[in-house]
């Protein structure tokens, strides 16, 4: 059980095979080359700015091991994306910490009158029904669960990139939702299966050389 420790939401968008498709020519049905995927899309977020592509969200428990993923084009909703993930594992968790992207009031409250689940952000809460929320995420316990996001999710996801050879510019290496979001789930599922292996061999946090000697 993960009892009251903290799990970490996070997502980050991958470049579609083909480069962009922009906006006007999407405006104009216009496609400027065969090689654009077409399926992907068009999003915003206050972390990432404008992106296009697609998107795959992990939730992360904080020893670097996914315990759930989801992917979609890069319109995914990530605060209803993790009410949807948490559907069958809420029991597990005590704490979600997330990025700016969480900061909805109608997930905060779901989350923890419905499933019991404290929404860790950073920002601001405005929504005077939550002024008791206001002051727990602000606390200098909460303060320091919210540092620890970065150095716990980014050692994730670039194992992931290096994996799936998505590092930089890289592109996504198919077209179309029907492979792009089983190949964005495969990599989640990879990092699993190496966590499980460094701990049936008693490797320390992190360790990776071995594994990745396998490929």
């Amino acid at each position: 059980m993960y009892g009251y420790e903290q799990i970490y939401a996070f997502e980050h968008e991958k470049r579609p095979k083909g480069g962009l498709w922009h906006k006007k020519h999407i405006k104009a049905g216009i496609v400027p080359h065969p090689s654009i995927d077409t399926e992907a899309t068009w999003a915003y977020s206050p972390y990432h700015k404008w992106r296009f592509g697609h998107a795959l969200l992990i939730m992360v428990y904080q020893y670097r091991f996914p315990v759930a993923a989801i992917a979609d084009t890069a319109i995914l909703n990530e605060p209803q994306s993790v009410t949807k993930m948490i559907e069958r594992i809420y029991r597990n968790i005590g704490i979600i910490v997330g990025d700016a992207a969480y900061k909805v009031y109608d997930v905060i409250k779901k989350l923890y009158y419905e499933y019991d689940i404290l929404l860790q952000v950073r920002d601001q809460i405005k929504d005077k029904t939550l002024q008791w929320y206001q002051k727990l995420i602000h606390t200098p316990q909460a303060l320091w669960n919210y540092c620890k996001r970065k150095p716990r999710v980014e050692p994730t996801f670039a194992l992931i990139k290096e994996l799936s050879e998505l590092q930089g510019e890289n592109q996504v290496p198919f077209k179309g939702k029907k492979y792009v979001i089983p190949f964005l789930l495969i990599t989640a599922l990879t990092v699993q299966l190496m966590e499980v292996y460094i701990f049936l061999n008693q490797h320390g946090v992190g360790y990776t050389h071995e594994f990745c000697d396998l490929f």
